[in-house]
C-alpha cells in the first residue's frame, strides 16, 4: 500500500511540473562576439631586420581601403557592418616573462602603434629603452602586412630571452580586436647572400617586338646536414640548402630623396623558395633583387640582379 502511494504521488508532482503556464526558453548567457584576430602571424629574420608578418581576413578593411557600401543599400545595418570592419591601428605588443615565477603571468613592457590613417608608427616602451631606428610597414593587397625593425633594436633593449609579441588592432569606433598567438622569437639566425650569375638576351623576330631574356645561374648552398636512422640501423645523411626568393619592385620615375615608413612590399615572384641552380624570365619588367632563404623562412640581406634595363 505504501509503495502504491509514492508511485501515485510521483506521478502528480511530475504531472504539475509539466503543466500549467510556460515560459520561453532562456539561452545560456553567451560572451558578446569580438572582433576576430589577424592570422598566420609570425616572425622572421631578413638581413639585419626581424619582420613581424600578419594577415587580416578577405571581408574586413582598412582606413586606406575603406569598406562601400553597395549602390542603393541604405540599410543602417550594412553601415554598421562597414565600419566595423575598417582597421585603423594595428598594435604590436610586447610581453616579458618572469624569471623568478615560473607561474606568474608576463608583463606588458610596451608596444608599437601603427597608425594607417596618418601613415605613423609610434612607440610606448620603458624608461631608457630606445625607439626603433628607421621602421618600416608595408601591405601587399591590403590583407597581408609586414613591420619591419631592426635587429639592435630588440637586442639593445632587451627584447629577445624570455620575451614574445602579440598583434591586436583597432577599428574606427574604438572596439579592440582580439589578441593574436603569442609570437616568439627562434630560429632567427642570419643567413649568407646569394651568389647569383645573370645572363641577358634580347632575341629578334621577325615580326612584332623582341623578346628579352634572363637566365639566373647559382651553386646551392648548404645550410645543414640531416641524419635519418634506416632500418637496418645505420644513419643516412641528407644535405640541406638554402633556397632563393626573387623579388620583383617597380623602378621610380625619380629618385627617391626621403625614405619612406609606409610603402608597398616587393612582389615575390616564386611561390615557394626555388632549390635548384637556374630560373630564367622572359621580357621581365622592373627591378629584380634575390634572397638566399632558409628552411625557418629567414632571409638574407637583399641582392640587386637586375636594375631593369636590357
Amino acid at each position: 500500500m505504501r509503495r502504491f502511494i509514492n508511485c501515485l504521488l510521483i506521478f502528480s508532482l511530475s504531472f504539475i511540473a509539466a503543466c500549467g503556464y510556460r515560459t520561453a526558453p532562456v539561452p545560456y548567457s553567451q560572451p558578446e562576439e569580438g572582433l576576430p584576430s589577424v592570422s598566420q602571424a609570425r616572425l622572421n629574420r631578413q638581413g639585419d631586420n626581424w619582420v613581424i608578418r600578419w594577415q587580416i581576413k578577405e571581408h574586413q578593411k582598412t582606413v586606406q581601403q575603406t569598406a562601400k557600401v553597395p549602390a542603393g543599400k541604405t540599410d543602417p545595418d550594412l553601415v554598421k557592418t562597414s565600419e566595423k570592419s575598417t582597421v585603423k591601428q594595428f598594435r604590436v605588443n610586447i610581453y616579458r616573462k618572469n624569471q623568478e615565477c615560473a607561474a606568474c603571468e608576463a608583463r606588458a613592457v610596451g608596444h608599437l602603434l601603427i597608425d594607417l590613417a596618418r601613415n605613423k608608427i609610434s612607440s610606448v616602451l620603458p624608461d631608457g629603452a630606445i625607439p626603433p631606428d628607421n621602421p618600416h610597414f608595408h601591405m601587399n593587397n591590403r590583407q597581408e602586412f609586414r613591420l619591419a625593425l631592426p635587429y639592435g633594436f630588440f637586442r639593445d633593449n632587451g627584447f629577445i630571452d624570455n620575451c614574445y609579441y602579440t598583434i591586436d588592432y583597432f577599428v574606427n569606433n574604438g572596439l579592440l580586436s582580439m589578441v593574436s598567438p603569442n609570437i616568439y622569437p627562434v630560429d632567427l639566425e642570419p643567413v649568407p647572400l646569394p651568389a647569383v650569375r645573370v645572363t641577358k638576351k634580347i632575341f629578334d623576330r621577325k615580326a612584332g617586338s623582341p623578346d628579352f631574356f634572363i637566365l639566373l645561374e647559382w651553386e646551392p648552398q648548404q645550410e645543414a646536414l640531416r641524419h635519418t636512422l634506416q632500418k637496418d640501423g645505420k644513419f643516412s645523411e641528407e644535405v640541406i640548402h638554402y633556397g632563393l626568393n626573387l623579388y620583383q619592385t617597380p623602378i621610380p620615375d625619380e629618385p627617391e630623396t626621403t625614405t619612406r615608413v609606409f610603402g608597398t612590399a616587393p612582389h615575390l615572384i616564386n611561390a615557394a623558395p626555388l632549390l635548384y641552380g637556374s630560373f630564367s624570365l622572359l621580357n621581365f619588367q622592373g627591378r629584380l633583387s634575390v634572397r638566399q632563404v632558409d628552411r625557418h623562412g629567414n632571409e638574407s640581406e637583399s641582392v640587386i640582379v637586375f636594375d631593369g634595363h636590357y
